[in-house]
């Protein structure tokens, strides 16, 4: 496995298997590798359906080729080692339907079936984490069953709520956060997707393994907004570290140094 430059300040170790399962699998392997690994510089080992990105910063390595090798030896003990198995399994509770679901109805009806034969659908697969993305938190999830695929919205939402569940194309998710989305909203969970105060703070992970189960709209609470103990009023200080823009200017960027180390 030979790494591939991706940019001046990280390598890409691109995997392959069979079987999506099997992908994952030494996607984590890998991943892992180069985390025991330590090597210096190293800032983000970031893994995704096919790859694994690792990110450094180049006044930190003692230099490229040095890296490139290291991540070599790293992917080969890996690839030596076989695949890992898969992560933790995770059970998240699922209110389908009705006000939680809105368009349940209309994605029943273009593919020919009833509320609860595609809730039965939607249950029934152990679906894998293949990345984690788009939101802090939000999981791609592999597994739908082809007759469920269904091809995102026309026009998206400018706001889904926090802990909708939905399906675009051929994979389902939920939505950690209330955020702007194109796919359709079949139901709602409660699950904390993402909680900074939580260690680690993503609930999934690549390579996890999600159950649906369906429940009434009762048993599914209304999902507490993250880091709503962290507003500029909670007595935590932030409003003392804040930054007040005086005036923007008509190109102005406020950018920090990002969250190394948690890009995964």
């Amino acid at each position: 496995m030979i790494p591939t430059p991706v940019g001046d300040s990280a390598f890409a170790l691109v995997v392959s298997a069979a079987t999506p399962s099997a992908m994952t699998g030494r996607v984590r392997a890998v991943a892992a590798a180069v985390t025991a690994a330590g090597l210096r510089g190293v800032t983000d080992v970031v893994p995704s359906p096919d790859r694994v990105t690792v990110v450094y910063d180049p006044l930190q390595i003692g230099g490229v080729d040095d890296l490139r090798l290291a991540l070599a030896t790293c992917a080969a003990s890996a690839a030596d080692g076989g695949a890992v198995d898969g992560g933790t399994r995770h059970e998240i509770l699922v209110s389908y339907g009705g006000a939680d679901g809105p368009d349940l109805e209309e994605v029943c009806q273009e593919h020919g079936i009833d509320p609860a034969s595609f809730v039965k659908g939607h249950t029934e697969p152990e679906y894998l984490v293949q990345a984690i993305g788009f939101l802090p938190g939000f999981a791609y999830l592999a597994g739908l069953k082809s007759a469920l695929a269904t091809p995102r919205r026309t026009t998206p939402r400018t706001r889904v709520p926090a802990g909708s569940v939905g399906i675009g194309g051929r994979q389902t998710g939920v939505y950690p956060f209330a955020s702007p989305g194109g796919w359709n909203i079949i139901g709602r969970s409660a699950a904390r997707l993402f909680d900074p105060q939580r260690s680690p703070a993503a609930l999934l992970e690549v390579g996890d393994h999600v159950r649906f189960v369906a429940v009434p709209p009762a048993d599914v609470p209304v999902a507490r907004p993250p880091r709503d103990d962290l507003r500029p009023d909670s007595g935590h200080g932030v409003a003392e570290r804040a930054i007040r823009v005086i005036s923007p200017g008509l190109q102005a960027s406020i950018q920090d140094l990002g969250r190394p180390g948690h890009r995964a």
